[in-house]
């Protein structure tokens, strides 16, 4: 029983040794100011993302760093590989990786191996079917989109990408077939209508209404004087 207890004790002081020796700078003169300068000079750190394609048609990509300072190393962590001001670019990187880029200073300053950043950078995937000349005029279907990842045979592409075809054709012939609505309002513009009309000659009909109700008045006058006389 004791000597269990005392291999946890160990154990316990040892785990936070590698942990500390990982993270922290045991350095006393790795000061703050300089820890400062550090993370500033780090943040100006960027990158460049280039495909490149080999003649067989197999993509990769490769990361380009820029302003990389000379007291500064940038750790892959996928290979533990090593970047620098003077070798900055990685290369052969397959379409859809997560590639941790861990920025941390060198052993030309006081605070060798302190963390600085980390830099999470996510490799686009790579459609080899987006160059397939069934793609020539469908480029916006998704199955044709270059950065997208598909899992299936050249026949399966080929027997989907055909079917979408097929259905756009026949989407088009059925819009060419439908008839035009707005030739339909012009040929009944063409004809006669009543309300046209009275829009207009509206000045000449209301002028002439006017006429008959002054002529109809003055007849019924006259006729009933006739009968009064008669009378």
């Amino acid at each position: 029983m004791k000597t269990r207890l005392l291999c946890i004790l160990i154990l316990f002081l040892v785990v936070p040794t590698f942990v500390k020796a990982e993270h922290e700078v045991i350095d006393a003169r790795c000061t703050l100011d300089i820890k400062m300068s550090l993370r500033e000079n780090a943040r100006d750190i960027n990158y460049k993302l280039t495909r490149n394609e080999d003649k067989k048609g197999n993509v990769t990509y490769s990361i380009t760093l820029f302003n990389i300072t000379e007291d500064v190393n940038v750790i892959n962590s996928s290979d533990n590989k090593v970047y620098t001001i003077k070798s900055n670019v990685i290369s052969n990187i397959k379409p859809g990786t997560n590639v941790v880029l861990n920025v941390n200073a060198n052993n030309t300053t006081y605070c060798n191996g302190y963390k600085i950043n980390v830099l999470n950078i996510n490799i686009p995937y790579y459609n080899p079917y987006s160059k397939n000349k069934l793609c020539v005029g469908n480029e916006d279907y998704y199955l044709c989109r270059e950065n997208v990842l598909l899992n299936m045979s050249q026949k399966e592409f080929e027997t989907r990408i055909n079917a979408y075809i097929k259905e756009k054709e026949n989407n088009n012939n059925n819009n060419e077939q439908m008839p035009d609505k707005k030739d339909d309002v012009v040929e009944d513009k063409t004809g006669f209508s009543i309300f046209d009309f009275i829009i207009k000659y509206n000045k000449a009909i209301s002028i002439t209404g006017v006429v008959l109700l002054i002529i109809y008045i003055v007849l019924d006058i006259k006729i009933s004087k006739k009968k009064r006389g008669i009378l």
